[in-house]
């Protein structure tokens, strides 16, 4: 069941972003020679009048190969690329190849998918939000008996705005935040009595019986009654967190605050994903809009081969008011693409060798 419900999840959430770019094709007259769900060879097709409808073989993928991607129809080796079709494209209407539009076109086409990932995961939120009889609020309600002595700074109805200058969206981000924080001692800035207040050097840190370093917040904070735009504005709180978090994360990760040995590949979000289905479907549905998110903002790093690095090839076209050399640019994308399965590769063995 752990299988089925991981291959589901990613189905949906790789479906929903080729989506993106698929739609976003159509909107902006680009051609889309194949929309495909999975990768190898094809166990399904449907021709349709203008694109080839494909499920492929193995659950690990999906693309939407628009023509004229790249401009000189050629991968790096010179030769013809295997994904074309065999027969020449058939374009309808104003449809066109995907160099000819403008460079905001091609910009929105290649941030369609992210977007949609991050609108999976605010509609999965909000569907675990609405039925939730109180929200949590940053407002401090009271302190508890065991708080740490560096908390005292900290006063009843202050409510946390940001530490260490990262905005706080929700209370979950509070000890998220603070984990990225050295030794849990971090500047928190407050709204007290409708001012900002920053309080230097809060220190979170206590030591446990076994004279290790942890975090406590010592404190707990005030509920907050839902309504309507409630769930609305804590679902997109959550989305916009869990996005940002995203990130925060990749950096901590390069900076050697979150080592190697955290990261996590499809094995090991399977993992995750079958202790959350044990827990019932709001765990399986949170988790499923956490890997959505992520996902999303992942694909918008300006890193070759993915979304965002496609997006920073087009801004310095934009820039330079010419595009860059088509050879020069799969040479990128395609040392990007090897960075990122070897990287794959070495995640997956990682999670399988934890799993015995």
């Amino acid at each position: 069941m752990t299988i089925l419900y991981t291959i589901l999840i990613f189905g949906v959430i790789i479906f929903v972003h080729e989506f993106g770019h698929f739609i976003l094709c159509r909107i902006c007259g680009v051609k889309v020679n194949e929309f495909a769900l999975g990768m190898g060879p094809r166990i399904l097709k449907y021709q349709g009048r203008r694109t080839l409808y494909a499920l492929r073989l193995f659950p690990i993928g999906g693309f939407c190969a628009m023509e004229g991607e790249d401009p000189s129809e050629t991968n790096v080796l010179g030769a013809a690329s295997s994904d074309q079709e065999e027969e020449p494209p058939v374009f309808i209407g104003r449809e066109e190849p995907f160099y000819k539009k403008s460079v905001w076109k091609r910009v929105l086409i290649c941030g369609a998918g992210a977007f949609m990932n991050l609108l999976l995961g605010f509609i999965l939120i909000l569907c675990i939000t609405a039925p939730q009889k109180q929200f949590v609020s940053t407002t401090i309600a009271g302190f508890r008996e065991n708080a740490p002595a560096g908390v005292s700074a900290l006063q009843v109805d202050d409510r946390i705005i940001k530490i260490d200058g990262t905005t706080i969206f929700t209370a979950a981000d509070i000890p998220t935040v603070l984990q990225l924080s050295k030794n849990g001692v971090a500047d928190v800035t407050v709204l007290r009595n409708g001012k900002k207040v920053v309080l230097p050097q809060v220190d979170f840190s206590v030591r446990t019986e076994e004279g290790e370093l942890a975090l406590a917040l010592g404190f707990y904070v005030y509920p907050v009654e839902p309504t309507f735009f409630g769930a609305i504005a804590e679902s997109a709180r959550q989305t916009i967190s869990t996005a940002r978090n995203s990130w925060l994360s990749i950096g901590a990760l390069f900076t050697g605050r979150i080592g190697f040995s955290e990261l996590s590949g499809p094995v090991g979000v399977g993992k995750y994903v079958g202790e959350a289905a044990k827990l019932g479907l709001s765990s399986l549905v949170s988790i499923a809009a956490f890997i959505s998110i992520s996902i999303g903002m992942f694909n918008l790093l300006p890193f070759p081969a993915l979304d965002g690095g496609r997006i920073v090839f087009l801004l310095v076209e934009a820039v330079r008011r010419k595009p860059i050399n088509p050879r020069w640019e799969a040479y990128v994308n395609t040392a990007g693409l090897l960075l990122l399965f070897g990287l794959m590769i070495v995640v997956t063995l990682k999670d399988i060798w934890g799993l015995f």
